[in-house]
């Protein structure tokens, strides 16, 4: 068997591991985003025009229509037409993870590592919480193996190749510029003619993502606003954002050791042979890549999905030489790093059986799908997927990180607040309902338990009722 088959047999083993992890709910990890995901790529399909008119069906998002990961969409979407929405978005997730660790394979290939696919998985396994992450089956999963791609071609000097994952990612994911990435910091190491048409071509191949993609120029205005968003920490905890939007936290370090530990030894190997032998190119790329990601993690936890393969892939080229010459002590060394990455698995496996239901706001959703040109104040942002993922029809105040709402209208934003809060009592209800259109509000009574009954004493009359999710109707 060839060493590229191989490593294909090696990745399909890896996805057909993790798509059973993942399948140890009916639901998707996290209960967030990939529900609206896979919603919109089943729309994108099956009627595009009004999916093209209206993607996400939010009042306060951006003042016209857009999608800034239209090329997952368009992943996704075929197999919607075949497959229950929430399987389709596993198989995608899973499949682009998959070809994720088929790349990492060939590219330590292609270095000469040693045992490269023991190296893989510390990459892809060496951080609980990443791998977790991987399971939420979210466009960030295409982005991360664009990346790397981006990575070995930068390396390889492959302008044409540089310019295509370029233009793939641009088209796919929101922060569309992470491609520069190694590009940049293999220019500052080079200082070259061939590194200057590197940067070149991708400047080219994510100029031209943006540009095919059918929202264009908004998907472009859109993505620098919200990647540059700039609302230091505290701001961004009073704003309720997303935990991954929040700095890195010492347990996403804890989950993430074997990493760690192969990263800082990497770091003291280098250093300790500074006088006999100067860092490749390579090397220093990926050690200044690592870096950037971790520092940039520290305001952003996101970015730590990139820090992980960085790391693990700087690791393997400092210290893959010394396999060969000290194969005892490297068997015992990932024995031992492997056992730390198992542990590591058990609360994130607990996470992923703990997802939240689908159907968690699903007959809320269905009543209101029956209500002709329904406008709904979800009083929290984390209830618009799975209101979207069942009623695509009705309109809804907001959805997305919280900040893209409080960059458009700040007063509405507040004012917003103050249901989320569960502080209508202290707020002019009605007047508030009139002024945002509103002709529907769901109330969660698990998370604003008071809410109801300030609705009802403005006016509004109670017309859904199940279990702990009640509907109200606006006066």
């Amino acid at each position: 068997m060839s060493r590229r088959a191989t490593d294909l047999l090696f990745a399909f083993l890896m996805g057909l591991a993790l798509f059973a992890l993942s399948m140890a709910t009916p639901n998707i990890a996290g209960g967030d985003d990939a529900y609206r995901h896979v919603r919109f790529a089943h729309r994108l399909i099956t009627d595009t025009q009004a999916a093209l008119a209206d993607p996400w069906h939010l009042e306060y998002l951006w003042p016209k229509p857009v999608d800034i990961w239209f090329g997952y969409h368009l992943l996704l979407a075929p197999l919607t037409l075949i497959l229950p929405l929430v399987l389709a978005a596993k198989v995608v997730g899973t499949l682009v993870w998959t070809a994720t660790v088929f790349a990492l394979a060939r590219f330590l290939d292609a270095l000469g590592v040693a045992w490269r696919h023991a190296w893989v998985v510390l990459v892809v396994a060496g951080s609980g919480v990443v791998l977790y992450r991987a399971m939420l089956m979210r466009p960030f999963l295409l982005s991360l193996l664009l990346v790397i791609l981006a990575i070995r071609y930068t390396l390889e000097e492959k302008p044409w190749h540089l310019a295509l994952v370029s233009a793939l990612h641009a088209c796919s994911y929101s922060i569309f510029f992470l491609p520069a990435m190694p590009v940049g910091l293999y220019l500052l190491v080079r200082r070259s003619t061939r590194s200057l048409l590197l940067c070149a071509a991708c400047g080219v191949g994510l100029a031209a993502g943006l540009v095919v993609n059918p929202f264009f120029p908004e998907n472009a205005w859109f993505a620098w606003a919200a990647a540059y968003t700039r609302l230091g920490p505290d701001v961004a905890r009073l704003l309720k954002v997303g935990g991954e939007v929040l700095p890195l936290s010492v347990w996403w370090l804890v989950a993430s050791i074997p990493t760690l530990i192969v990263w800082v030894a990497a770091i003291l190997v280098l250093a300790w042979r500074w006088r006999v032998k100067r860092p490749t190119a390579g090397e220093w790329v990926l050690l200044a890549l690592s870096l950037f990601c971790l520092a940039v993690s520290s305001r952003a936890a996101r970015m730590f999905d990139f820090y992980t393969p960085a790391a693990g892939l700087f690791a393997a080229v400092v210290l893959g030489p010394s396999v060969l010459q000290q194969r005892e002590r490297w068997r015992f060394a990932f024995g031992a790093l492997f056992l730390l990455a198992a542990a590591s698995l058990i609360p994130s496996l607990q996470a992923v059986r703990s997802a939240p239901s689908v159907d968690r706001y699903r007959g809320a959703a269905e009543f209101l799908a029956k209500q002709p040109d329904a406008v709904v104040w979800n009083t929290q942002w984390q209830q618009y997927p799975f209101l979207y993922f069942w009623n695509w029809q009705s309109r809804y105040l907001t959805g997305m990180d919280p900040t893209l709402f409080y960059n458009l209208d700040q007063k509405r934003y507040w004012e917003w607040r103050k249901f989320a809060d569960d502080d209508a009592a202290n707020a002019p209800v009605q007047q508030l309902l009139q002024e945002f259109g509103v002709t529907h509000i769901v109330v969660d009574q698990r998370i604003t338990p008071n809410l109801g009954a300030a609705l009802e004493h403005a006016g509004s009359r109670k017309v859904f009722e199940e279990q702990n999710l009640l509907v109200f109707q606006a006066r």
